[in-house]
Formats: C-alpha cells, sequence, structure tokens
C-alpha cells in the first residue's frame, strides 16, 4: 500500500521541452508560467545580455510545439509575473529602470497585440511585482520607496486603459523592503490576499493582508508563524468563503535549516489550522506554488548550509500527505513554475545551465492520480512494468486505477491474483 502511494504520487519525468537554448543567463520568478482552461501553457522569462534585461514570452497548446518566443520588453529588471484568463488572454507585470527609479508596467495582449503600459512616474524604486486576474480586472501588488524612507506595499486594480493606484497603509516592510517578496491572490468573490515579508530586520515573519470586498482600499492584516523562527518568502491562493491557501519559507535564524511550511485556512472561517512541515530532512528554499482540487504542489531548492545548490524536489499533499521527490537534482537547475493541468498532468519550468549553455526547460510529469486506496487493499504489486503497445493475457492496472490488458506505451502495475492475508 505505502509503495503504491508513493510511486503515483511523487514527481516522475515523462517529457522534457526546451523552449530555449542559447548562451544567455536566464532568469524566472515564482509565476512565470500560468495554465488556460484549454490546458495551454504560458511562459516568460528573462535573458540577460551584458548589463540589460530582455523579457520573452512562449507558449505552448496541448499537442503542440511550444511557440517562436517574443521579445516583449527590453533593459527589465528579471521581475516579470503573469497571470491568465481562462480563455487564455495574458497579463504581465514588470520594473524596468527609468534614469536612477525602476518604473512598474503592467503588459497584455487582451486586446489584440501586446500592448505596453508605464504604470507609475516618479523618482520613486518600484520592485518585486506579483499579479492576479479576477472579475474581469488585474490586480498587481507590488513594493514602492516612500519619499520620507521606508517601503510600503501599493495595489493596482484595473485594465491597462483604466485603473487605480492605491498605499496599502498598513503593510510593514522594515528598513530592507525591498526584499519583501509579496504574493498576491484574489479570490473568486473579488477578496484580495496579499502575503509577504514583513517585520524589521531580524525579526521577519510571513503577514497576510486582505481587503473585504472587490475594490476595497481598507486591508487588514496578521502574523503567522510556522516552524521556522523567521520567514523571508510565501505564496497564497485563494477560494472561496475566505478559504486559503499558504506556503511560507525561512530558517532557524541563523541561516540555516531553510524548511517551508503550509498552512490552511478553511472556509467561512478566519482561524488557521496548525501550521505541517512539508520537508524537515532537507532544508529547502520555495520556488513555486500551484493548488488544484484543494491540493498543492510546490517546487522546492535544496539548501546547503546557506547556500543554494540547484537541485530541484517537488512536493505535493495530493495523497493526504506530504510527499517529496526529486525533479532535477543536477546542481544545474533553477525553478520558476508549476502548474497542473485540467488531466492531471503536472508541468515545471526551469532554467537549466549546461557549460555555457543556458536552457529553459519545461519538463512534463505522469498524471497525479492513481489508485485509491480501497481499490488496491489487500494486494501485492508483483511488478512494475513499462512497455510499447502489447496485448497481454494478464490484467494490469494504469495509473488511473482500471484494469486493462491492452497496453500502449506507458507505465503499469500487475499484481498477484490472490489477495494477500
Amino acid at each position: 500500500m505505502t509503495i503504491l502511494f508513493f510511486l503515483l504520487s511523487q514527481w516522475v519525468t515523462i517529457g522534457i521541452d526546451t523552449i530555449v537554448n542559447n548562451s544567455y543567463p536566464k532568469s524566472l520568478t515564482m509565476q512565470s508560467l500560468a495554465i488556460d482552461s484549454f490546458n495551454t501553457l504560458h511562459a516568460i522569462w528573462h535573458e540577460r545580455v551584458g548589463n540589460l534585461y530582455y523579457l520573452f514570452y512562449s507558449y505552448k497548446k496541448p499537442d503542440s510545439n511550444w511557440s517562436t518566443p517574443i521579445l516583449l520588453a527590453e533593459t527589465t529588471n528579471p521581475n516579470g509575473v503573469i497571470a491568465c484568463e481562462p480563455n487564455g488572454k495574458i497579463h504581465i507585470a514588470f520594473t524596468s529602470p527609468i534614469v536612477n527609479y525602476n518604473e512598474l508596467y503592467y503588459l497584455t495582449n487582451r486586446y489584440g497585440s501586446f500592448r505596453k503600459k508605464r504604470v507609475t512616474n516618479d523618482n520613486l524604486w518600484d520592485a518585486s511585482p506579483t499579479i492576479s486576474f479576477s472579475n474581469n480586472l488585474s490586480h498587481i501588488v507590488w513594493i514602492k520607496s516612500l519619499e520620507g524612507g521606508g517601503y510600503k506595499l501599493y495595489y493596482f486594480i484595473g485594465s491597462i486603459d483604466s485603473f487605480n493606484i492605491y498605499q496599502i497603509r498598513n503593510s510593514e516592510l522594515g528598513d530592507f523592503g525591498l526584499g519583501a517578496s509579496p504574493y498576491i491572490s484574489v479570490s473568486p468573490e473579488g477578496i484580495c490576499h496579499i502575503s509577504y515579508r514583513g517585520g524589521n530586520y531580524p525579526d521577519y515573519h510571513i503577514h497576510h493582508a486582505e481587503n473585504s470586498f472587490l475594490g476595497d482600499t481598507n486591508f487588514q492584516y496578521e502574523v503567522l508563524t510556522t516552524a521556522n523562527l523567521y520567514d523571508y518568502n510565501s505564496a497564497i491562493y485563494s477560494k472561496e468563503n475566505g478559504e486559503l491557501f499558504l506556503c511560507a519559507s525561512g530558517d532557524d535564524g541563523w541561516g540555516t535549516r531553510k524548511r517551508t511550511c503550509y498552512l490552511h485556512r478553511p472556509a467561512n472561517s478566519r482561524i488557521w489550522e496548525p501550521y505541517q512541515l512539508i520537508t524537515d530532512t532537507n532544508s529547502a528554499n520555495m520556488r513555486s506554488f500551484f493548488v488544484k482540487d484543494n491540493k498543492v504542489h510546490i517546487s522546492w531548492e535544496r539548501i546547503s548550509g546557506n547556500i543554494a545548490t540547484g537541485m530541484i524536489y517537488h512536493a505535493s499533499n495530493f495523497t493526504n500527505r506530504w510527499i517529496n521527490s526529486e525533479v532535477l537534482v543536477d546542481g544545474r537547475t533553477i525553478s520558476g513554475g508549476i502548474v497542473v493541468d485540467n488531466n492531471n498532468f503536472g508541468y515545471l519550468l526551469v532554467c537549466h545551465q549546461d557549460g555555457n549553455s543556458y536552457q529553459i526547460l519545461c519538463l512534463k510529469s505522469r498524471p497525479f492520480s492513481g489508485m485509491k486506496e480501497k481499490e488496491c487493499e489487500n494486494r501485492k504489486i508483483r511488478k512494475i512494468v513499462v512497455l510499447k503497445d502489447k496485448k497481454i493475457d494478464k490484467f494490469f492496472y494504469n495509473i488511473s486505477g482500471q484494469r486493462v490488458n491492452y497496453l500502449k506505451k506507458g507505465v503499469y502495475f500487475l499484481f498477484d491474483e490472490n489477495p494477500l492475508h
């Protein structure tokens, strides 16, 4: 039983697409990959050429190749984030330096070809955008420096032609507020939820800010704690009736033993359930986050001391318990986005370095679906086989738990016919 659960819930790569391969270093963010209701993937990434960054976009429809990358913007910082409408229209936020300061930009193809809008125009620093699309509106949160010193979160709501900007007044980011790493999710009702690193050095924790209705500018916030002494980055996902899913990553206060924890707030409740430790055997730093059917999928990078290792893992509570599995642990990979499609296939966007070659890869997993406990109860796995098309006289079970006797290419399980006692 335990073996079967592990095999059917871990990440198993069944395909790797090379989207781009050249000599330019590349960067991704936690929101570099999105998926629409047609299972089309949408990816953005940054390439550094000299001292400049260039923002690129590509998409992949089911059963097709990735599109030729499109150059969207030049001289951008490597912090672009993407959100996707169900119909496939995309929305992107990023910052770009104008003279001595970074300004916020918004870019979308909602009205046909891509259009770009400069959102801010001042002598203040803008950084670390995060984006969500809901209720026919784009929602962007980012960090802005203040004229008198310090930093606050700011909130954009609207479209490329008509929008409003508000300061989230009760956001406390501390003296080093550029590292606050906000992450936004907007519920079906239009309630905006933001998680970010709040507080002042060294007493950092994840803060959660939320408003009360669509367009409300009066945000309330709370401080969340986990197994870590301090938390530095997070991601949040919201559903109807106030249900929230949140992951937070931090360390023991000495820069070591970085861990990622999971928190859940039930619907129609203001009380968070006790945190769950996703991994305790390895130090971890969360790299991406996705929720589907109330199940969480994250990618995390193993940390050695306080040094990133370039070794990427996948964690999920798909089977109602946390399982961590290797994805790419070659020491040359940086993760930047994870999604799961309508057929429960997983996709992970990564930067990969091979000598002087820098690649953007998209890894595809086996579906996160399999036999339920009652379907495999009292049965012993005799073997696991990978076959080409073949007619057989024994009954195998596919990864969806269905009994078959004609095998296409794939992974199958053969059980002893006699139940175990």
